[in-house]
């Protein structure tokens, strides 16, 4: 059971990584029914998601990752929008959720904040599904104006070319 005020009080990477160290894989579904009913929980609620994928790859269950997939489409704050293009590059979805994320990461790329943009342009990459869309996300991120999108166009030039075959 997820300590709702300690999770609601945490204001600071310390005391929302030691929110985090008490939870699993097992609370992802109770931590997203929270962000649910509470959407300016989502900053919070995508971070400790994204730090338990970081900790426990693959843990994840699918239909907690769609249900992830659909608050994300909700969520208006640049942090939750990081924090799921970034789990976007661990987590292992499926087609369906790879098709929905698309979406959500097509329009997070014109984000005004460059890390979700270039995460953002990560995730479009990993989901093309023919080197074409591959290649005009790297072009996109390596174009960008912001060090940092470029940076991530550096390192999405250097990853393995596959392709999503739906």
């Amino acid at each position: 059971m997820i300590d709702l005020a300690l999770f609601a009080s945490a204001n600071d990477a310390r005391t929302l990584r030691a929110a985090a160290s008490r939870l699993s894989a097992g609370d992802i579904h109770e931590l997203f029914t929270l962000w649910k009913a509470d959407p300016d929980l989502g900053p919070k609620a995508s971070w400790i998601i994204l730090h338990i994928a970081k900790s426990s790859p693959g843990c994840i269950k699918a239909e907690d990752l769609s249900a992830i997939i659909g608050l994300a489409g909700r969520a208006s704050d640049w942090s939750t929008k990081l924090h799921i293009a970034q789990l976007f590059d661990i987590a292992c979805l499926l087609p369906r959720q790879r098709q929905q994320a698309r979406k959500l990461v097509r329009d997070w790329a014109q984000d005004p904040k460059p890390f979700v943009r270039a995460w953002s342009l990560n995730a479009l990459a990993k989901f093309a599904r023919t080197r074409d869309e591959r290649d005009e996300a790297v072009a996109l991120a390596l174009g960008d104006s912001a060090a940092s999108v470029r940076a991530r166009g550096k390192a999405m030039a250097k990853l393995p070319k596959t392709y999503d075959a739906e």
